[in-house]
């Protein structure tokens, strides 16, 4: 077992390794990588379920504005668009 280790030395000299990569080591990096990986998509998922929450938001104020509108102002609004809407000639 010593013979080899030495030959493993020598043959890591004669290649310019420093280290033996094994199999664990190996295993290791890339359940590392695979980790690094997943969390990224779990930021890129809250990222999108707050912005969905937030334009949720947006538009139920939004709502919520335009119910409180007084009468009158609604009136006029809806008579501006319908004189923009496009009229059927039968």
């Amino acid at each position: 077992m010593q013979s080899f280790s030495q030959f493993r030395k020598s043959m890591q000299k004669a290649q310019g390794l420093t280290k033996v990569f094994y199999y664990d080591e190996l295993e290791e990096r890339l359940e590392q990588e695979l980790s690094k990986l997943e969390e990224k998509e779990k930021q890129k998922q809250n990222q999108k379920r707050y912005r969905d929450e937030v334009t949720y938001q947006n538009l139920k104020l939004q709502t919520e504005k335009w119910l409180q509108e007084p009468e009158q102002e609604r009136f006029e609004h809806e008579e501006e668009y319908k004189d923009d809407e496009p009229k059927m000639k039968m």
